[in-house]
C-alpha cells in the first residue's frame, strides 16, 4: 500500500491549520479527549492552539481474534471525570474506518458535556464516521512521525 510520509513540521502546520478551522467555527471545548496513542500528540499540539489546556485521555484498541485484528473495537482505559456540561473535542490523528470515533463519542455521551464535536487531521475515504473538523482527504496510509 502506497504511504505518506509526515514530518514534524508539516503536522505542526497541520495542526494549526485544523485549530484556525476549530476556531472559525467558534467552537471554544473546555476540555480535549486524545486517543492513546496516536491522537496524543496531536490532543496536546490542539490544545496549544485552541488555549484549552484540560486534557484527558481514553484507550482504545481493537479487539483481536487469534492474531487476527476484527472491526469490534473497545475501551480499555475509559475516564473518571465530570464532564457535564462542558464542551468536549475528541482528538485522534486519522479517522481510518471511523469505529474508534464513533465508539468514543457514544461513550463521552454518558458524561452529559453540553457539546460533543470530533477532529483529526487526517480523514480517510473509507471512513464511516465523519468528524466534525477534518485537515486532509486520503486514500494512503499516513506515516506520522511520533510512530
Amino acid at each position: 500500500m502506497e504511504a505518506v510520509d509526515l514530518s514534524w513540521n508539516q503536522v505542526l502546520e497541520q495542526i494549526k491549520e485544523l485549530g484556525l478551522k476549530i476556531k472559525k467555527d467558534n467552537f471554544k471545548p473546555d476540555i480535549l479527549i486524545g486517543m492513546i496513542r496516536g491522537g496524543l500528540v496531536p490532543t496536546r499540539m490542539l490544545s496549544k492552539e485552541l488555549g484549552c489546556n484540560d486534557i484527558y485521555c481514553l484507550r482504545v484498541r481493537y479487539v483481536k481474534k487469534g492474531k487476527e485484528r476484527t472491526r469490534n473495537v473497545r475501551i480499555i482505559h475509559g475516564l473518571n471525570v465530570d464532564l457535564t456540561n462542558n464542551k468536549v473535542l475528541i482528538v485522534d490523528e486519522i479517522a481510518d474506518s471511523g469505529e474508534t470515533l464513533r465508539l468514543v463519542t457514544d461513550y463521552i455521551k454518558f458524561f452529559n458535556p453540553s457539546e460533543i464535536k470530533t477532529a483529526v487531521i487526517h480523514l480517510k475515504e473509507t471512513s464511516k464516521f465523519n468528524p466534525d473538523y477534518f485537515l486532509v482527504k486520503v486514500n494512503k496510509w499516513v506515516n506520522y512521525p511520533w510512530d
